[in-house]
């Protein structure tokens, strides 16, 4: 059995800056998300630079996953190296925009927020660290103490030899005396064409943002919602009353899809995002937030059913799944 192989190097990339970052944190009362001590991100202009960027990879036969530490620690990159194909959105460079609570949100791979949805640090440096186990498996440690409720979570990513699949295991520690808030939600990204669907066992949605809206899911108003060459504009669903475990996207021309599989206990959250099949939307998508020239969905995972609320971690506690 061969072990899994654990890579770092260090790559150039062409980054759309939101540069200079206000250096002044962003009181409650002026804003509508309370994120201090983190500061919002000071410019909509965009200027490009090329940049270093530490990759950090495991791989073995058939999956190479990559992680992107100085990018808020998200998974850069699935890569199928048996059909050499990305599975989750593919970024060649860096592209971000004024999104979330952080105001920088980066398109591409499967984004990790804590303790908000977008989060201040989603496109900022995290901490990273190794490791290598007996059964010749290794992962990927991203890391970060939290500054809002000063709690401590941390993502491992590991990849087993003879395995087509990666799994992710989460741990956060309130440290503090306190109750603290949080958001978690998992953001996968992908590549949407007119036959790729969104694979979801639930019959009924609530509507991003509002979600006292609800859709009949897949059909609604005589469309297939799970196609995207079905839906005629911006859509966001939360997934309601779910009793599967799983869910994910799958490839009708190509005849591959992606999973995700997770304990309902856990993470009975699931999402559904696409900014929807409109062609000018579709070219403004291309150009200011792919550097591929693709149009994306996401799927998401989270700790709770309707992203807009905050679950409750009790002081001196940790949780993990």
């Amino acid at each position: 059995m061969k072990q899994v192989r654990l890579t770092r190097r260090m790559i150039d990339m062409e980054n759309h800056t939101q540069d200079p970052l206000n250096p002044h944190p962003v009181f409650p009362q002026w804003s509508p998300w309370s994120v201090y001590p983190y500061q919002f991100w000071g410019s909509m202009t965009k200027r490009i630079v090329r940049q270093k960027y530490q990759m950090v990879s495991i791989e073995n036969e058939y999956l190479r996953l990559t992680v992107a530490p100085d990018i808020g620690g998200r998974i850069w990159d699935v890569y199928d190296k048996v059909n050499k194909r990305h599975l989750a959105n593919f970024n060649s460079g860096v592209r971000t925009y004024n999104a979330g609570f952080g105001m920088n949100y980066t398109t591409g791979g499967i984004e990790c927020n804590y303790p908000l949805a977008h989060s201040p640090t989603t496109s900022r440096k995290r901490e990273v660290s190794t490791a290598r186990y007996d059964d010749g498996s290794a992962a990927i440690i991203i890391s970060e103490l939290d500054l809002i409720w000063r709690t401590r979570w941390s993502m491992t990513c590991r990849l087993y030899p003879d395995r087509t699949y990666v799994e992710q295991h989460i741990r956060i520690y309130n440290r503090t005396p306190h109750d603290s808030r949080y958001m978690y939600w998992n953001n996968c990204g992908f590549i949407l064409n007119d036959n790729r669907q969104f694979i979801f066992p639930e019959s009924a949605g609530a509507m991003h943002g509002a979600e006292v809206k609800t859709f009949s899911y897949p059909t609604w108003r005589h469309r297939d919602l799970s196609f995207f060459k079905q839906v005629p504009t911006m859509l966001g669903l939360y997934m309601l009353d779910s009793d599967e475990p799983y869910f994910g996207y799958y490839d009708h021309d190509a005849q591959f899809g992606f999973v995700h599989y997770s304990d309902l206990a856990d993470l009975p959250g699931k999402k559904y995002w696409t900014w929807g099949n409109v062609p000018d939307r579709m070219e403004v998508s291309r150009k200011t937030v792919h550097s591929r020239n693709e149009v994306f969905g996401e799927m998401q995972s989270g700790r709770i059913v309707i992203q807009e609320h905050q679950d409750r971690m009790p002081p001196e506690t940790e949780c993990e799944w």
